[in-house]
């Protein structure tokens, strides 16, 4: 024979068998029992550890405020107390408080009022994750009220966090309602008073560079003592013009002045009246000098008496002209006198010249103070109407800022226009966390984890605990149920009853019938169930039942030869090798049916042979067994898929070594309920 193995079990499982019928309570008690131990341990210890969570857990306690939103029209009292249709169809306030509460800057600034600058900006963030963790923040279905809670271990804590986060709420509420414009206004209030701080420092440094204190003071010290220097400086050149004209008088005169005079003549009476005449001439020349050195030329003191030397002269001369004289000549003492005056009128223009190129320098010294003086000044000038003008914008500010917080303030309370506060934080008194709570849950937990284990345990298993969940993942009809603790001998006509009946039912012609029974692997069991099967055939055809096993060493009977049976009680057995040709063991078979009513044959574990397989194509009913808890599903289906590759055919399954599992006590009150 041709070996042919295909152990994929990819090929679809025969069609025939019962429709698949939904688990029974009694599948699903076998299977919770059968993972009884793996349920108790799970159960348990899930119990145990939700315990030890509940009495060691720390007690949560939840404060709780409530907001109520509406839109700004709802309080429109300018149509008589009756609200608009508008502003009732406008969207929901409460979604925009909402966003507001929720939104993350506004928890940083909670945590940061909580907390201040003592955290690292890790722990903050570890901070702000538990806040957002313990904040909740709801909109109730019914109606637009906003349910803010917090939970916290401590129950004073967990009111007061509420409470500075529906007052930070406020605050940035108002801020929000306010586009910004006190801290707008703060911010530019601020800026002002920098910058005018660094003009009062401007003007500070730059008066202590100058070395002024108070500049107008000393600009008008400076301009009086210009004034005075001037004055002076006026004087000054003003004698020394004086000056200039005496020296130059003097000069001219001192020229005019003869070095030698006539002392005396030798005549009468008219050289007396001539000398009396010039004596009276040199008293109006010095006459004249004094007059010049003190008054202008053109003076009328200077002419008349220049007026009266001409005419003294002139007399003097005619005298002369009527009188011959001898004169006596000697040497002219006014020359020493004119040329004394002459030496201290240089002398007071020397001084009067010194005094005023003194004055002139200090004037020049008093303008270029004066001009240093008056830049400083207006620099001075300058920046005082700079710092003024920031002064000013400052207090403008400054008035636009309070007026700012006054309307701040106004919308920063629980009473505004549109949120009003129904319910405050309060501290709460019972925990939220209650250990009852918890071991309830613990106990709910358990039983669900325990199911969904043993829903998944089951799903992986691979072996059958039940001939119904045998049925409903083969697809084929369980002929034979043979318990483990029940004795073949004592239930063999009431175990094989369907395996007989589906086997008188097989149309052969008049013939006998040819019952093959398959294993997948070495679980056990076919000896026994061979055995249990001819016993139970045995009443029903007595002296014509015979047990065949096919097996690997056997004697493979020849071409026409008899089979040499052995007595096996009533029955007959015999062992047959399995190496021989296709028609001679078609002709074995058929020789069976003629000797025998039932012919029961045995094959060796069909999932190592393909050869047991091969004997589905000759057999009228193939049954492969199954031992509970043992036979592997996909050993099963490469068995069927083979079958069914070369045409042969399994018709039902014998489960053996099932136990049950289910206690006695409930299996008879389910029995009574007729729910089994």
């Amino acid at each position: 024979m041709t070996t042919i193995l295909n152990p994929t079990p990819s090929v679809n499982v025969p069609p025939h068998g019962p429709g698949l019928r939904s688990p029974s309570l009694r599948d699903l008690l076998n299977i919770a029992f059968y993972y009884r131990r793996l349920a108790f341990l799970l159960a348990t210890s899930l119990l145990l550890i939700g315990v030890l969570v509940a009495l060691l857990l720390p007690p949560s306690y939840m404060a709780r405020a409530r907001l109520l939103a509406l839109n700004g029209g709802v309080y429109d009292l300018q149509s008589g107390g009756v609200p608009n249709a508008r502003s009732l169809t406008a969207p929901p306030a409460a979604d925009v408080e909402q966003q507001l509460l929720e939104s993350a800057e506004l928890h940083r600034d909670v945590l940061r009022r909580e907390l201040g600058n003592r955290v690292s900006p890790e722990d903050f963030e570890k901070q702000l994750a538990q806040f957002e963790n313990h904040l909740k923040v709801s909109k109730l279905e019914t109606g637009d009220v906003i349910e803010i809670t917090y939970r916290d271990r401590d129950p004073q804590r967990a009111a007061a966090v509420l409470k500075t986060l529906l007052a930070v709420y406020f605050e940035e509420r108002a801020e929000i309602l306010t586009s910004g414009r006190v801290s707008f206004l703060t911010q530019q209030r601020d800026n002002i008073r920098s910058q005018l701080d660094a003009a009062n420092g401007q003007i500070e440094a730059y008066e202590k560079q100058h070395g002024v204190v108070d500049v107008k003071g000393q600009i008008d010290s400076a301009v009086q003592l210009d004034g005075q220097l001037r004055q002076r400086m006026a004087e000054a050149e003003t004698a020394v013009a004086e000056a200039r004209r005496s020296v130059d008088v003097l000069q001219n005169n001192a020229s005019h002045v003869p070095q030698e005079v006539e002392l005396f003549r030798d005549n009468t009476e008219a050289a007396h009246t001539i000398g009396t005449m010039e004596s009276d001439l040199f008293k109006l020349q010095a006459k004249r000098a004094d007059l010049m050195s003190r008054y202008m030329a053109t003076s009328p003191f200077v002419t008349q008496v220049e007026a009266q030397i001409a005419q003294l002269e002139t007399a003097i001369e005619q005298q002369k002209k009527q009188i011959s004289v001898s004169t006596r000549v000697g040497y002219n003492n006014f020359k020493d006198q004119v040329n004394g005056q002459l030496s201290q009128a240089q002398a007071s223009l020397a001084g009067a010249q010194g005094r005023y190129n003194v004055l002139q320098t200090q004037v020049s010294e008093s303008q270029g103070k004066l001009k240093d003086l008056i830049s400083v000044n207006d620099t001075l000038a300058r920046l005082t109407s700079q710092r003024d003008l920031l002064a000013e914008t400052a207090k403008n500010y400054a008035e636009q800022v309070e007026k700012a917080r006054v309307e701040q303030n106004q919308t920063m309370t629980s009473g505004t226009t549109n949120v009003r506060m129904i319910e405050t934080p309060t501290v709460p008194r019972k925990r939220t966390n209650s250990r009852l709570l918890f071991i309830a849950a613990a106990v709910v937990a358990s039983v669900l984890i325990t199911i969904v284990v043993i829903v998944v345990a089951s799903s992986m298993r691979e072996t059958f605990l039940s001939p119904d969940e045998a049925e409903r993942s083969l697809r084929l009809p369980v002929l034979s149920d043979i318990a483990r603790r029940g004795a073949p001998e004592q239930t063999a006509r009431r175990a094989f009853g369907r395996l007989i009946a589906a086997a008188d039912s097989v149309p052969t012609g008049g013939q006998g019938k040819t019952i093959l029974l398959l294993t997948g692997q070495n679980e056990g069991g076919m000896s026994m169930v061979a055995r249990g099967l001819v016993e139970a055939l045995e009443p029903r055809s007595p002296g014509r039942v015979a047990l065949v096993h096919m097996e690997e060493e056997g004697d493979t009977p020849v071409e026409g030869s008899l089979l040499a049976l052995r007595p096996l009680t009533k029955d007959a057995v015999v062992t047959v090798g399995m190496t021989m040709t296709r028609s001679r063991l078609i002709n074995l078979f058929h020789e069976l049916r003629s000797t025998y009513d039932y012919v029961v044959v045995t094959a060796p574990p069909a999932y190592q042979w393909f050869e047991s397989v091969e004997l589905t194509t000759v057999a009228d009913l193939t049954v492969l067994i199954l031992a509970a808890e043992k036979t592997r599903k996909p050993v099963v289906e490469t068995i069927l898929s083979q079958a069914s590759y070369i045409g042969g055919n399994v018709d039902g399954l014998v489960m053996t070594g099932r136990k049950y599992y289910i206690p006695g006590w409930l299996y008879r009150v389910l029995l009574g309920r007729g729910t089994a």
